[in-house]
């Protein structure tokens, strides 16, 4: 089953492509937050002209609740980079439509397990970051 919460400028582009596969659980109005550790594989977006601009919160969320992302973006993303160990990649200049074939045709149970344990690598690093980036705040100010 392939739940898709989507929002945002396309998302009734998406919603409308998702409709044509019965195998997509179409969620209208949004998950609430706690229902987010439920999920397989987070999809996280990003156009590659806003990389190094912006960064989907979506992607440390998913990080966050232990579950690996599926990016769709450019691999010079800081998305891509931190957090590629535990996704896969959709390359946004390359056919959409082929490279999902491919990762529904890829994907098992095992790899999203293998992609959700190193998650919590990922999320203990990134809150050793935090942390020194606050002592750090903590010592300018003085």
């Amino acid at each position: 089953k392939f739940v898709l919460a989507t929002y945002g400028v396309h998302a009734e582009r998406v919603k409308n492509f998702a409709r044509n596969f019965s195998c997509v659980e179409l969620i209208e109005n949004g998950l609430p937050q706690e229902h987010l550790t439920f999920i397989d594989v987070h999809l996280v977006s990003l156009k590659s002209s806003f990389t190094h601009t912006a960064v989907p919160s979506k992607a440390v969320t998913a990080i966050s609740c232990n579950r690996p992302i599926l990016f769709c973006g450019s691999e010079e993303s800081d998305n891509w980079q931190m957090f590629q160990k535990a996704g896969w990649l959709i390359k946004e200049e390359l056919p959409l439509e082929l490279q999902l074939i491919h990762f529904f045709e890829e994907i098992t149970q095992e790899s999203v397990q293998e992609k959700s344990k190193l998650t919590a690598a990922i999320y203990t690093q990134l809150q050793k970051e935090v942390k020194k980036a606050y002592y750090k705040i903590s010592k300018l100010s003085l």
